[in-house]
């Protein structure tokens, strides 16, 4: 489980997301360990036919082993999910896939200079079963994310798109901007981020600021991220009406209905991970997924 055996840090989360292919459940499980507040959670963010809510559950103990991590009777491993929180019950087998996101540079790792580093493995698949408020929902081989992250805080903005499925059903993008603190200075950020597609013509991949920039200009509702290296050049447009984000807390807004629009991989539509807190964006009016000047996304 090295990927995602604990760090120790101060703050450690653990997270799955996934649904059934027709969209009647979207469903996102955080573990979350803050030990600098000596606090454990586990929250769900789910979209029960169309319509969204989050669940908590707090504590103020936890355990973590090399191949586990345990709270509140909810636990994480990279094979096996299960717990509740509430009315909502999962029971999943996990393959976490052989498509890896490790995008933090060698130096860095050691140096630590970010709020947070993380790994992830965005070609995942679950099967099993998710209840919510009396309804089961039956997973199949259904694809989904499992990331891991670990810090010292949480970074003071990011944006992110997760997605799989694009086009012919073949096409993947994991993206995020951040704004990062150095060291944990206050005033010393910086804007970094990662941005890997795959599809059949191979794996992309930028990562900046180390090897690559990336920008992002929109708002929550409709934005654009674009990724450039050298030789290199990714744009993700996105797109999900206010209403369809879910309010987690610590100013953090998340969906799972999003469009995407990856350039060389296609679309989809309504099936698509979004999150953003803080100010990411800058100004200016991104295309919409139809190639138009607005996002059609209010």
């Amino acid at each position: 489980m090295h990927d995602f055996s604990s760090r120790g840090a101060p703050l450690e989360y653990w997270f799955v997301r996934t649904g059934t292919p027709d969209g009647a459940l979207s469903f996102l499980v955080d573990w979350i360990v803050r030990r600098a507040a000596g606090e454990a959670e586990v929250r769900v963010s789910l979209w029960q036919h169309g319509r969204g809510r989050v669940a908590h559950a707090k504590t103020g103990g936890w355990r973590v082993s090399r191949d586990r991590v345990d709270i509140r009777g909810s636990t994480f491993t990279p094979t096996r999910v299960t717990g509740s929180v509430g009315d909502v019950w999962w029971e999943l087998g996990a393959d976490p896939g052989a498509v890896r996101l490790d995008p933090v540079p060698l130096a860095a790792r050691y140096l630590r200079p970010f709020d947070l580093q993380l790994v992830s493995r965005p070609r995942a698949r679950f099967d099993g079963t998710v209840t919510v408020g009396g309804e089961s929902f039956g997973l199949d081989g259904a694809p989904g994310t499992i990331s891991h992250y670990w810090g010292r805080r949480l970074p003071d903005s990011w944006v992110w798109v997760s997605a799989d499925g694009l086009g012919a059903g073949g096409g993947l993008v994991e993206a995020a901007l951040i704004r990062t603190r150095m060291w944990g200075v206050p005033g010393g950020g910086v804007s970094g981020g990662y941005m890997m597609t795959c599809g059949e013509g191979g794996s992309r991949q930028v990562v900046a600021p180390a090897y690559g920039k990336i920008s992002a200009i929109g708002d929550r509702t409709g934005f654009e991220l674009t990724a450039r290296a050298p030789g290199r050049r990714l744009r993700v447009r996105a797109q999900a009406r206010a209403e369809r984000y879910n309010d987690l807390g610590e100013g953090i807004h998340q969906t799972l209905l999003g469009d995407v629009q990856v350039d060389g991989l296609g679309a989809l539509a309504g099936g698509a991970g979004l999150e953003v807190r803080g100010a990411p964006f800058r100004a200016g009016l991104p295309l919409g997924l139809d190639g138009s000047g607005a996002s059609g996304a209010g």
